[in-house]
Order: C-alpha cells, then structure tokens, then sequence
C-alpha cells in the first residue's frame, strides 16, 4: 500500500508537532510536512510516480475556504477566488494533475482532510474529481476536530468531530454519508 501523511507547520511549535504526532500515528509509509498548499501537490506528484497513492491524509489548521498555510494566503484552498498568494494551492489544479497523470491516485483511494471545517474543501475536491474516472473516497470534517486521549491524558487516541466526518465518493449515487468517528 502507498500511503502519505501531510502535515502542516506553523507558527506555534505546539501545533505544527501536534499535526506531526497525527500524520506518524496513522502509520504512513511517507510521513512529510508542509508550508504552503505548493508543497502538498510536490508531495503527492513525488510520492504517486512509482506507484498510485492508496491513502493521503493532511493534518492542518483549516476553514471553510482550505487548509492554512504558514504565510497568509499560502495554504491549499477551494478555488482562485479565495485571497490566495505565492505558494497557494486550488483543488482545480489537483484535478488537472490527475487528468494529466503527474497525480496518481488508486482505485478507492481514500483522501482524508484531518482539520476542523474541512467540509467544504473535501466536497470542493471531490466535484473536482469526480469526473476523472477513478473511485475515490474524500473525507472531510464538519464543525470542529477534537483529539480523544488516553485516560492518563498524555497521548492522542483519535479524535472525534463536533459535527461529524463525512465520506464522498467518486462515481456514487449516494454523494455523502456520516464516517463515524475514525481513530487516527
């Protein structure tokens, strides 16, 4: 299985190993960090030319129009309309890299959005792949992500979302269903 786990650095060191931790306990064969939305598409272009990506999850700070980048306006978003700057990243442009095949995705891949709000990126990816001929599962979160942990409190369990995980699958009649609350 050819798996990615990104996660995002930012400007608070407890945030940016807090997402670290997460992208390592999901067991990845690739576990990188990002900046900028740039680097995420490097990332699955480098880690899908020997063999197509079974699973990606990406670990950020995110809202309703994308993931955060480190410098504003530098972060993965849903479309050029979002204040994006150098660096940035659209789903389009994800969609054209797949057609174009410097992206690779397997056949259900799934594509895990782990960051609050991330509801309408994962919808927005979707309609943007929908239509590429692959059976993909994109996963995003509604409301906001909290970390389960251990009763002792010092390690994280998985997390649970306020308003629940929600799975898209490409080439489905039924577009969205409730995850359940998936451990990391």
């Amino acid at each position: 299985m050819n798996t990615l786990a990104l996660s995002g650095i930012y400007a608070l060191d407890s945030d940016t190993n807090s997402f670290k931790a997460r992208a390592i306990f999901r067991r990845a064969q690739t576990t990188m960090q990002f900046k900028m939305g740039l680097q995420v598409a490097w990332n699955l272009q480098r880690f899908s030319q020997k063999a197509a990506l079974d699973r990606v999850d990406i670990f950020g700070h995110s809202y309703d129009e994308g993931i955060i980048g480190l410098a504003e306006e530098s972060g993965f978003y849903l479309d050029s309309k979002t204040n994006v700057g150098n660096g940035s990243l659209v789903v389009s442009s994800i969609a054209r890299a797949v057609q174009d095949g410097s992206i690779k995705f397997s056949k259900d891949c799934e594509i895990c959005f782990w960051g609050c709000n991330s509801f309408d990126l994962s919808i927005g990816l979707y309609n943007a792949l929908k239509n590429v001929g692959l059976t993909l599962y994109v996963i995003g979160v509604k409301g906001k992500l909290e970390p389960i942990f251990s009763n002792d409190g010092k390690s994280e369990l998985g997390a649970t979302a306020s308003e629940g995980f929600y799975s898209f699958r490409t080439g489905a009649k039924k577009r969205s269903r409730q995850w359940g609350d998936p451990k990391f």
